[in-house]
């Protein structure tokens, strides 16, 4: 690029110099035209003077000779002669003058002229040919190589970015699953003991990681994804809410553990819970029995849950508004939540369409709300926000 501009601009000075040397050739011509014109003009008015005196001088000799009375005949036939060849004389060299200024016309018409609109022409050509319409295209063509380039590494610097963002959200991806699996390990192992080897189990498993903490990386992985996306989600995570999360946990788990449901303490619980109806497998939603069950030693059970959708054995714990939330096994459709305080246990509908298996699906808290993630991709994740709880279409 910079040598094609660099070889117009020597073309363009090669022109100019060739321009003014052919200026200066023409301006030499005229001058010399010119001079030669003004000193033959000159040499014939001399010789036209000269020839006049000789011919006075003739004349003058004749008429003397006239006077002293000599053939009279002879002198004015002499003097008649003379006459004329002086006219003819003066016609010749008047011929010879106009044939000069013809001759001068004549050039200066057929050569000076078109020359001069010649070198119009090249001067023309030189300030705005076709040498700077090159010179134009290269300047553009060289702007938009630079526009490119720029363009070029801009994408490139956001490709880097957004590689390590992915990087990172898969880094985040895997550190929390690990930890649910940890997690969920840990649930199903602190079912048989005491709170203090909850606490303990919880330590050893987790290195002393919360679940308020487990809760803030999903949190920051989700942000990062929509940050990936160019949207900003505000959320807001209460610790006073993971504190209390650990207590609905623990709480369930020793009722479970209290009414049979584990192979824990045989004391029971001093609430009688009401006995919901066994589902099976035509059966899609849960439902309130009318009258209570008794175990053999006086004890109010808790609700039967169906087969399978325990929350020991499914995935994606989370809980929300109080309520402790489980997707099912076998069945993604549904996602379970069991109330501590009301001691009830409902359904609610998952996203439509969904057909991921449930053990891709996490659920999690998002501002006090359900989320539920799908983890299938490995490289993008799929977040079903509900907005207004209960609403799967919110």
């Amino acid at each position: 690029m910079n040598r094609a501009k660099t070889v117009g601009r020597e073309l363009i000075q090669k022109q100019e110099m060739q321009l003014m040397q052919l200026i200066h050739l023409l301006r030499q011509v005229e001058s010399q035209v010119n001079t030669s014109q003004t000193n033959i003009l000159q040499t014939l008015s001399d010789h036209q003077n000269s020839i006049h005196n000789v011919f006075k001088k003739a004349v003058a000799y004749v008429s003397a000779f006239h006077q002293r009375g000599e053939n009279n005949g002879t002198s004015l036939i002499t003097i008649q002669l003379l006459k004329h060849i002086f006219r003819l004389v003066v016609t010749t060299l008047s011929s010879v003058e106009c044939g000069v200024d013809n001759l001068v016309d004549e050039l200066a018409t057929r050569m000076c002229s078109p020359m001069v609109d010649y070198v119009k022409g090249l001067k023309l050509e030189v300030t705005s040919g076709r040498c700077h319409r090159l010179l134009s295209i290269v300047e553009e063509m060289g702007g938009a190589m630079r526009t490119g380039r720029t363009e070029l590494e801009e994408a490139r610097k956001k490709a880097r970015i957004a590689e390590h963002n992915r990087l990172e959200v898969l880094y985040k991806l895997k550190e929390s699953e690990e930890m649910a699996r940890k997690y969920q390990g840990f649930l199903s192992k602190a079912k048989n003991g005491s709170k203090e080897q909850f606490e303990q189990e919880k330590e050893l498993h987790l290195g002393n990681i919360s679940s308020a903490h487990l809760l803030n990386l999903l949190v920051l992985l989700t942000v990062l994804l929509f940050a990936n996306c160019g949207s900003i989600i505000k959320l807001v995570v209460k610790d006073q809410d993971h504190a209390k999360e650990d207590n609905l946990l623990w709480e369930l788990l020793q009722k479970k553990r209290k009414l049979g449901m584990g192979n824990g303490s045989s004391k029971p619980c001093g609430r009688a819970l009401r006995q919901l109806k066994e589902l099976g497998p035509q059966t899609p939603h849960l439902g309130p029995s009318s009258s209570p069950t008794h175990s053999s030693n006086g004890q109010h059970l808790l609700p039967m849950i169906p087969l399978g959708t325990s929350p020991s054995v499914t995935f994606g714990e989370v809980n929300v508004i109080g309520a402790l939330h489980w997707i099912d096994r076998e069945e993604n459709d549904r996602i379970y939540c069991f109330n501590i305080e009301a001691e009830k246990i409902k359904s609610l509908s998952a996203p439509l369409g969904l057909e991921t298996l449930s053990s891709h699906l996490r659920l999690a808290e998002l501002g006090n709300c359900l989320c539920l993630i799908d983890l299938i991709d490995k490289q993008h994740l799929n977040i079903w926000w509900m907005k207004e709880y209960g609403i799967a279409e919110s």
